[in-house]
């Protein structure tokens, strides 16, 4: 009976044998990532169509990388605030230039919720907190 059975048949029956396998493992192990993953396409296809339309929810989907990079922009200085022992005023003129590369966020829906991370990251990194006329100053800073 196996001697019926040729190298090249026997080869394409692995093949298909593991095939099988790993997506039945892939599945297992990894189905809401593949389903993640499916349901962020379907988000960016979606984008792109209210982008076509000229929809106002654009705007605001369009800011979030903006926050997300002025919030990794604040956690990166702080930490180093921190290794080097900067002064509060120091601390506080480098928040303001950091805070003037990011004028839209001024006047953003998100600038409360920035605020907040301000205050607690320089909490958890520096040896200070800042008070509201030092977050105030921070937005307010006209420095270039």
């Amino acid at each position: 009976m196996l001697s019926s059975v040729s190298w090249s048949e026997y080869t394409m029956a692995i093949i298909i044998i593991l095939a099988i396998y790993y997506v039945l493992v892939g599945y297992r192990f990894y189905g809401h990532d593949l389903i993640a993953l499916s349901a962020i396409s379907k988000q960016t296809q979606t984008f792109s169509i209210t982008q076509f339309k000229g929809n106002v929810e654009t705007a605001d989907l369009k800011n979030t990388p903006t926050v997300e990079s002025f919030a990794d922009e604040i956690k990166a200085y702080l930490q180093e605030a921190a290794n080097d022992q900067f002064e509060r005023n120091t601390v506080v003129y480098g928040l303001c230039s950091i805070a003037n590369k990011y004028a839209p966020l001024k006047t953003s829906e998100y600038r409360y919720a920035l605020e907040e991370l301000i205050k607690s990251e320089t909490e958890t990194y520096c040896a200070f907190a800042l008070d509201r006329q030092e977050l105030v100053k921070i937005w307010n800073s006209e420095q270039a």
